[in-house]
């Protein structure tokens, strides 16, 4: 029980944004008497991004000295409260605080509950969780993204009611999370001086896990751009090429656990940023939608082995004591990369070629990565 629980928390910080994709044309229509109404509507999509990259460290602070529990529950309950904040106000400036909320919320969700995974599970049970974690989350994200986009033809309101579903999660953390999570056995048990990881090898976590975010959003921020200019491609086969990204993520994420027997975290990150590499080389070389979908195999592949890795990376090196504080620092890193990608696109010139350009950018760094491998030597 406490294993699905966790695993169904962890799909509402994917539904906190994208879910109301489906409804901002409509929404911009509606506030068209307001001054950059379109702009408006795409705050909407992006506001809560910035605010949890801001306030994921405060949510780490928070989980280690409130308690976990005590700050997912509260969290649940103000994402429930600010999700669906967009059924009933009606200013446009209301709705905006209405999303920041929500971005406040889904930072203490996500802290704690990759907190409580990691005080609950250890050893081989924590990869695997990892990996399952992966795969909900990605599917999670097709699901509700897709009834997201149902909801919108009926009214632009109708997807905030699914935010409601977060009551039910806080129910269910209640029952199942209510007791203290069991001592890991001898051998798995953290024998460190309970001081921070090495400054350097934090830096590094955290800056692979911004730049992979940054060129993960690539995907949904370029992707329609580009299907429509090359290809003349409709509406709903960009949202099953952005679908079967998903899918392909979910994927990586299950077969995670085989691939990190064999690998340490650095070469698992090799792996993973020279799979998005080799997806977008071929995207940039693509003349048809099947070549388009072929290749974001290797996309969706790459991203489900990088952020269980990512997560697991940081648990191996944190004492429980400052366990919340430093997944709260990956949180910010990681919503950071996500809110700065469409800016990264702005800063290539077109005549690069977007993909092309970032296939160079994370090859270089899977040789750097490479290069530290050796150096270093695996070590984990």
């Amino acid at each position: 029980m406490i294993q699905i629980t966790l695993l169904l928390i962890s799909t509402l910080p994917v539904m906190a944004g994208a879910i109301i994709a489906a409804s901002l044309p409509a929404m911009a229509n509606h506030f068209g008497g307001t001054p950059q109404a379109e702009l408006v509507a795409k705050l909407m999509l992006t506001l809560p991004a910035l605010l949890i990259a801001l306030c994921g460290p405060l949510a780490g602070q928070l989980a280690d000295r409130w308690g976990r529990l005590k700050l997912l529950g509260a969290a649940l309950l103000l994402f429930c409260l600010a999700g669906t904040s967009g059924l009933y106000l009606v200013e446009p400036i209301h709705l905006l605080l209405g999303r920041a909320l929500l971005g406040i919320a889904t930072a203490g969700i996500m802290t704690a509950s990759v907190a409580l995974a990691a005080d609950h599970f250890h050893g081989p049970a924590r990869d695997v969780f990892m990996g399952r974690q992966g795969a909900a989350m990605a599917t999670g994200g097709l699901v509700f993204v897709t009834l997201g986009g149902a909801l919108a033809d009926q009214h632009w309101r109708a997807p905030f009611a699914i935010y409601v579903i977060s009551l039910l999660f806080w129910v269910l953390a209640q029952k199942a999370l209510a007791n203290d999570p069991p001592a890991p056995p001898p051998h798995l048990q953290y024998e460190g001086d309970g001081k921070l990881p090495p400054a350097g090898t934090l830096a590094l976590i955290y800056f692979l896990a911004f730049l992979g975010m940054v060129m993960f959003y690539l995907v949904p921020v370029q992707l329609p751009f580009f299907l429509t200019e090359r290809l003349q491609a409709a509406g709903w086969q960009t949202g099953l090429a952005i679908g079967f990204t998903t899918l392909f993520g979910a994927a990586g994420s299950l077969l995670y656990r085989r691939l990190k027997r064999r690998l340490g975290f650095t070469e698992v990150m090799i792996v993973s940023y020279s799979c998005t590499g080799l997806a977008y080389f071929l995207l940039q070389q693509a003349d048809s939608y099947v070549w388009v979908l072929l290749a974001l195999l290797p996309a969706g592949l790459g991203t489900g082995f990088m952020m269980p890795n990512f997560n697991l990376w940081l648990m191996s090196l944190a004492p429980p004591t400052h366990r919340g504080r430093l997944l709260g620092g990956l949180t910010f890193f990681v919503f950071s990369g996500q809110f700065l990608s469409p800016f990264y696109v702005k800063a290539i010139p077109e005549s690069w070629g977007i993909y092309s350009t970032s296939s160079a950018v994370l090859a270089l760094v899977a040789l750097t990565l490479t290069l530290i491998g050796l150096v270093r030597g695996r070590g984990e």
